[in-house]
């Protein structure tokens, strides 16, 4: 650059700086770098932000079906929670370079957040794809409830059939249509519960507070036998599949149910993931599973139970006693750098162990996840 601004000063042609570089490289004159080669990055980094709606980013596919066609999506992300916020799907369409030219438009669904959609082809359209192995597959199910029944003050276990083909990961959630009348709110006849059950279980359960919501009473009010509908599965909440670090579970009240689900898994395939289960409740009367998890740390010796209780401990004289607070993280958990924290329930509870975890115990944010329970 100073060269040729002194060459343009005496009004000369500027020389091309490519080929100075070539000229120096061939004679040894480049300056030595001060990293021989430039280190490596695995771009193996999440950006994660402390509240809803304050960055997204994005992401996007392809896939080709046996007729040769090619379907491409694209979906908007919250960085807080990696919900998708809005997505598209399209066979051939501009948001990525087209294959063949071809813009043939075959779909295109705006969705805003909270809503869950689920793409279903007529009974008469050809199939383009063939789901691979082990591929999760959503779809609608017609199944019957098999039992109702109380398991905690104010707390309710719906234990459906097991449909054949019914697919799912220990963690994730569902959603249960049952029938509304024309022009009623959305709420009042769909609801998304996550799944208590493992997957090596051979029933669908969900458990809820009764809160006294039309959906809720509607469903307490159906008689044993009677036929839902189940849109699953979804949801990221689950088990890592592959184990690097020990997971705890910091959790509040029914935020326990995708637990559950993940635990019982572990115990059945007799995971090496080591996964502690701090549990908070006002008492014991409002805990629910306890005796499912007290069974699991029996047989899983890689699992441990700890019931806190805010109000009275009752005669549970090895629950600890008050909230979770960065003292009891301490207690039972001994390398608190090196675990990766899940935290479930109601949302300013999800959102107070956050902040302690960042705070005070100056948990670096990649390791924490985070499932709120709203409207529970």
């Amino acid at each position: 650059m100073i060269l040729n601004r002194q060459l343009r000063s005496q009004g000369l042609a500027p020389v091309k700086h490519k080929r100075v570089y070539r000229i120096m490289w061939a004679h040894d004159l480049l300056l030595a770098r001060k990293y021989p080669e430039r280190p490596g990055h695995g771009h193996d980094a999440k950006v994660i932000v402390t509240r809803l709606n304050l960055r997204w980013c994005s992401d996007g596919f392809g896939r080709t079906g046996r007729n040769g066609d090619i379907v491409r999506g694209a979906s908007i992300i919250d960085a807080h929670d990696r919900e998708i916020i809005a997505r598209r799907a399209c066979g051939e369409c501009p948001i990525f370079p087209p294959a063949r030219g071809n813009h043939r438009r075959i779909h295109a669904l705006p969705l805003t957040r909270r809503d869950r959609i689920s793409f279903h082809r007529p009974a008469a359209a050809p199939a383009l794809f063939r789901p691979l192995s082990g591929e999760q597959v959503i779809a609608i199910h017609n199944v019957k409830l098999v039992e109702k029944r109380q398991i905690t003050d104010g707390t309710m276990e719906f234990i459906m059939e097991k449909p054949e083909g019914f697919q799912f990961r220990a963690g994730q959630f569902l959603d249960i249509v049952l029938h509304g009348a024309t022009g009623a709110p959305k709420s009042d006849y769909i609801h998304g519960f996550s799944i208590v059950a493992a997957p090596s279980e051979d029933y669908i359960a969900i458990a809820t507070r009764m809160r006294g919501t039309t959906f809720k009473e509607a469903l307490r009010a159906l008689p044993d036998g009677s036929e839902v509908k189940l849109d699953a599965s979804y949801g990221a909440f689950t088990l890592p599949r592959e184990i690097t670090k020990p997971i705890v579970y910091l959790i509040g009240g029914i935020g326990v149910t995708p637990v559950r689900s993940m635990i019982a898994q572990a115990t059945h395939d007799r995971s090496a993931q080591k996964l502690t289960l701090i549990h908070a409740n006002s008492k014991p009367a409002n805990a629910p599973f306890a005796a499912d998890f007290k069974g699991f740390a029996r047989d899983n010796p890689d699992f441990t139970f700890v019931r806190a209780f805010s109000d009275s401990i009752g005669d549970d004289k090895e629950a600890e006693s008050g909230q979770i607070d960065a003292a009891m993280i301490r207690r039972h958990v001994p390398d608190i750098a090196g675990t990766l924290f899940s935290l479930s329930g109601p949302p300013g509870m999800v959102r107070a162990i956050r902040t302690i975890l960042m705070d005070e115990l100056k948990v670096n944010q990649d390791n924490i996840r985070t499932e709120e329970f709203d409207g529970y």
